[in-house]
Formats: C-alpha cells, structure tokens, sequence
C-alpha cells in the first residue's frame, strides 16, 4: 500500500513540477506576445518615437501601426491575432464582440466608423478608457461579428 502510495506522490509531484516549468516557459516564450492595455502590443510601446516603433515592429509576427503626437506614440494597433494577445487571452482577427464583452463588460463608449474596404460592413469601436484598451468590431448584415483590431493607448485618454 505505502508503494502505490508513494509512487502516486512522486506522479504527481513531477507533474505539478514539470507543469510549473512549462507555464514558465510559456510565459516567457517569445511565441506569445502581450498586449498590455495602456502599455504595449508586444514589443512597441506608448511613448516610443517613429523609428522606434519600426525596429519594434519590423521582426515582431504581430505588426503594430502607431499614431504619433509630438514625435511619440499616443496609440498603438494591431490586427495581426494568434501571437498577440491581451492577459484575459482576446486577440484580434478571432474572437465576436460577445466573446468581447463577456472578457471585458459593456464598454465605456461606442463610436461608429464607417470602413472603407469592406462595403456592407458595420464597424464600432468599443473604447475601454480605464484599462487603456479599445477594440474595432466589424459586424456583417446579419450582426455577425468579429473583433479586427485591437489598440493601446494610455489610460484614462479620450481618443
């Protein structure tokens, strides 16, 4: 009895080890690339100037466009999803506006953009003003939607 015992600790100590080890690895694996709300999209940063975001972006698998102000970059997006994605795991390009706000809850605003690539389409932003997060949602004529882009900007700023 105290065999099966023991073996069924050592089983399970080395999983829990080697699930630990494998999280680690995961979390600083470079085949995940975070979006940091009010920070980041993988290695672009608020803040950094044009040629910055651009060496950032050049070897990055989630390119990032930036708005610049004053020679710095007020709000970072991405439309690339699979590798880049926030800590609750949304990405862009995957996930419905309900897989949206059951992540996040009703956003703090909505402000309708018209798109001038996809005819039919509608298109929202819903901005996340304390979190630094906002999400462009394209919904097709039966309501469908998809989540395209996601952008950072800092915390608090109405943009």
């Amino acid at each position: 009895m105290k065999t099966n015992y023991n073996r069924a600790f050592f089983l399970g100590s080395l999983f829990f080890i080697m699930s630990l080890f494998l999280g680690l690895q995961l979390a600083v694996s470079d085949d995940h690339l975070p979006i940091i709300g009010g920070v980041s999209i993988g290695p672009a940063k608020l803040g950094m100037t044009e040629e910055e975001i651009k060496q950032a972006s050049a070897d990055s698998p989630c390119p990032v466009e930036a708005i610049f102000s004053s020679g710095k970059a007020v709000e970072l997006r991405t439309s690339w999803g699979g590798r880049c994605t926030t800590p609750e795991g949304m990405m862009a390009s995957t996930y419905s506006a309900r897989f949206l706000e059951a992540l996040y809850g009703k956003p703090e605003a909505v402000k309708e953009e018209t798109d001038q690539y996809y005819e039919g389409v509608i298109v929202d932003w819903w901005y996340y003003y304390k979190l630094g997060l906002a999400f462009r949602v394209m919904y097709d004529k039966n309501r469908n939607s998809i989540v395209q882009t996601i952008a950072v900007f800092y915390k608090g700023t109405d943009i």
